[in-house]
């Protein structure tokens, strides 16, 4: 069973994943498993689910599990437990590239956008990935570098070409940029490449610039989609908040 659901998590099917990894036998004494179904329920934002099963799993001695819960304190905006946990797994794991992106994370939180920066591009040296270079991208655009936003997200593309993250990052800067065609043409090609998971935030993303272009149905649209499917997403509402102010 926990084969089976590994193999469905890597297809995406989270969910699936989920459900098969829960008939494992002896489920609650079975590390591996636990830290799995944590990061499923991760993916589909059940954050309280996935802390649950990563301490769990930390308390039978899975020190990977860290990083788990440190990716569900992270979604849930609880950045001084997240902190503890990235610490320590950077301690345990100095070889491995998805602490640091955990780290950069974590700073993202506490606006410390150089530092961010610097942790991502530690990841990278260990591992050049996309998300590495688009988070690279996302603390260059808090810096209001911009260019070296674009520079990012321009690695980050290359090495996966439909990656709807990096995108949707260089999108932002290109709104900031106020190159509003190119930035919009960014946005739909996130929104037409996101995950099922990551699209209500790409959606959220282009209403933005449906705002700034003074398309405001547009913007509803998008934003009633995004809420619809993940009704306790801040993001959407705000954005729709502020739509309604401006009226």
């Amino acid at each position: 069973d926990v084969v089976k659901g590994v193999k469905l998590s890597l297809d995406g099917n989270y969910e699936g994943a989920i459900e098969i990894l829960s008939r494992t036998k002896g489920l609650e004494g079975n590390r591996y498993a636990l830290r799995n179904r944590a990061s499923c329920f991760n993916q589909i934002k059940k954050c309280n689910e996935a802390i649950a099963d990563a301490t769990k799993a930390i308390e039978l001695g899975d020190n990977y599990a860290y990083l788990m819960r440190c990716s569900s304190y992270l979604l849930l905006g609880k950045t001084e437990l997240a902190e503890q946990d990235v610490v320590f797994a950077k301690k345990k794991y100095p070889k491995c590239s998805e602490p640091y992106l955990l780290a950069g994370v974590v700073y993202l939180q506490k606006l410390e956008f150089t530092a961010a920066r610097s942790e991502f591009l530690m990841s990278i040296e260990i591992a050049e990935t996309p998300v590495g270079w688009a988070l690279c991208g996302c603390a260059a655009l808090s810096l209001f570098q911009y260019d070296l936003c674009l520079e990012d997200c321009r690695k980050a593309l290359s090495l996966n070409p439909s990656y709807y993250f990096a995108f949707q990052v260089k999108a932002l800067a290109l709104l900031a940029l106020n190159k509003l065609e190119d930035a919009m043409i960014c946005s739909n090609q996130a929104v037409e490449n996101a995950s099922p998971h990551g699209l209500p935030e790409t959606l959220a993303g282009r209403a933005m610039i449906f705002i700034r272009v003074g398309d405001k149905e547009s913007a509803l649209a998008d934003l009633s989609n995004a809420i619809a499917a993940v009704p306790e997403s801040k993001m959407p509402n705000l954005s729709r908040a502020f739509i309604y102010i401006q009226e």
